[in-house]
């Protein structure tokens, strides 16, 4: 994870450096909340990571018991050494006081005397495991939802970068479907990208529309529209039913 961490931020300072070179209005861009760097920012073609040699292997001291290190020591301050028997002698005396404690206990069980309080116990431990999964099942949707939105705020800032730099407001559908397609920084199907271009038609139609033509499937974009305009709009219409969406 750490070497994970450090292989981003390092792409994080080349992907700035890149970006200083790009319009105002791209440098604006949060591309960290969308979780994707620019759509023409190469991570192929950056250069290598400087290598360097693994540090020796680490002395480490084995260490035994401390009962067995004061009956080996030759260490002269009496004082550490009293102190250090008076933490195992503490020590002790709190095992011991804890082992009595369940004597009781298993007394009461070998009787059947706490048979009800263990059921009671047991059933409580058995809602606590159900309210657990059920908990966790919630968490995994809405890190799914989550992951979903990612992806259509991805695709999104893609098509309006495509647009943008092609300075059109009308393309062939299969044509930005295989440009969005080739992007690595996309992590899904093409087949899965053309059921979010169908999502975005139907949650934003005043931005994306498919417009049919002799010559083939047109995508039209309204390119007066910016990026918070459109993510804003698609929570307000569909509430982003991300349900309609399998990725």
């Amino acid at each position: 994870m750490e070497f994970r961490s450090k292989l981003i931020e390092l792409v994080k300072k080349q992907h700035l450096e890149f970006l200083k070179g790009r319009s105002e209005q791209e440098q604006q861009v949060d591309y960290d909340k969308l979780k994707c760097w620019h759509s023409e920012f190469d991570v192929n073609s950056l250069p290598p990571i400087p290598q360097q040699e693994f540090p020796g292997k680490p002395f480490r001291k084995k260490v035994g018991r401390v009962q067995d290190f004061l009956a080996q020591s030759t260490a002269q301050n009496m004082l550490i050494k009293r102190a250090m028997e008076e933490v195992v002698k503490d020590y002790d005396q709190k095992v011991q006081a804890t082992n009595a404690a369940k004597e009781p206990q298993k007394a009461e069980e070998q009787h059947g005397i706490s048979g009800r309080l263990l059921r009671m116990i047991q059933e409580k431990e058995r809602i606590l495991a159900e309210s657990k999964k059920k908990n966790e099942f919630v968490d995994k949707q809405k890190a799914e939802n989550s992951a979903k939105k990612d992806e259509v705020l991805k695709v999104v800032q893609m098509i309006l970068d495509y647009y943008n730099h092609r300075k059109v407001s009308n393309m062939f559908y299969v044509n930005v479907l295989d440009h969005l397609a080739t992007k690595t920084s996309l992590l899904i199907s093409k087949d899965e990208i053309e059921k979010i271009m169908a999502y975005l038609c139907k949650g934003c139609p005043n931005w994306l529309k498919i417009v049919e033509n002799e010559s083939g499937r047109l995508l039209r974009v309204d390119r007066k529209l910016t990026f918070p305009e459109i993510a804003a709009t698609i929570e307000k219409d569909l509430g982003l039913d991300l349900s309609l969406i399998h990725i």
